[in-house]
């Protein structure tokens, strides 16, 4: 803790930054003012603490040089109880993947601004990961006291914010580039060879290899959605308008829907039995 001393208030918060859990053993003495600013105790769980009856060095450099502390052991020991964890629901560190999401830290700011991390756990998600690393939220609030840590955050939040807006524009580009080839395809239905939906239903028949049902042995929910994967795919140009190379992502999930859904509602009108079910497969 010896870093921590003398300094002036951003000189500290960037030592804070960059100070770690794992330099005290269980023989040091850490101050409340310590568990309360870096290690986000409450109050009530400091003052449950065995006294050390060895004094700390401050946490800070203001106030006097060394305050009443405790043994790190029974801190570490405190933090595993239920009713340490009662005082506290909400986690007191924060993985270093939140603090790229949430908080706009790059790998280059960790690197240049924090330390080793305060905390080591196995990863929850996949037992051969490497292990989570952790640092508390204590040293991230003092750290962002120091202006160019903020201007840095600032810097990258807003970098974020210009690509994904980018991102968006490009993406919608890429659907109206597709969605004015498709309709200038104009895709087409030969639904009018069929006189009515008894009709509908032989075709689709012999196009089923039904085993040994017959037709009116099939339930009619299947009949229906047979008959209307039928009229999609072997009465429109549907599959080969779906050749005309989709965009990757949401975009081309965008233009599928359209299409897709283009269609169930032509085959909606054309043959009204069938209109629940190609409403139910429009938005299933």
């Amino acid at each position: 803790m010896a870093n921590l001393l003398a300094l002036t208030k951003a000189d500290f918060c960037q030592q804070a930054g960059q100070f770690s859990l794992h330099l005290l053993s269980g023989d040091s003495v850490v101050s409340a003012q310590f568990l309360r600013r870096y290690c986000g105790w409450a109050d009530a769980a400091i003052s449950a603490l065995p006294k050390a009856g060895e004094k700390a060095p401050r946490f800070g450099p203001f106030g006097p040089s060394k305050v009443a502390g405790y043994w790190m052991r029974d801190v570490e020991k405190m933090e595993r109880t239920a009713a340490f964890r009662s005082l506290h629901p909400n986690p007191l560190s924060v993985s270093e993947s939140r603090l790229k999401g949430e908080y706009f830290f790059t790998d280059g700011l960790i690197r240049k601004w924090l330390g080793e991390p305060d905390a080591y756990i196995k990863n929850p998600h996949y037992r051969s990961a490497p292990p989570m690393r952790l640092h508390r939220i204590g040293k991230i609030a003092l750290l962002r006291q120091v202006e160019a840590v903020e201007a840095a955050l600032a810097k990258v939040a807003d970098q974020r914010e210009t690509r994904s807006a980018a991102a968006r524009a490009s993406a919608q580009a890429r659907i109206e580039a597709w969605i004015a080839r498709f309709d200038a395809v104009q895709w087409r239905d030969s639904f009018a060879r069929f006189s009515g939906i008894d009709a509908v239903a032989r075709a689709t028949a012999a196009s089923q290899d039904m085993g040994m049902k017959t037709w009116a042995q099939v339930e009619v929910g299947h009949q229906q959605r047979w008959m209307v994967n039928f009229l999609r795919h072997e009465c429109t140009n549907y599959d080969s308008i779906l050749a005309l190379d989709l965009p990757p992502g949401r975009a081309g999930r965008v233009c599928y829907t359209r299409i897709k859904g283009d269609i169930l509602d032509r085959i909606g009108e054309v043959f009204p039995t069938l209109r629940v079910e190609a409403h139910r497969q429009k938005y299933s």
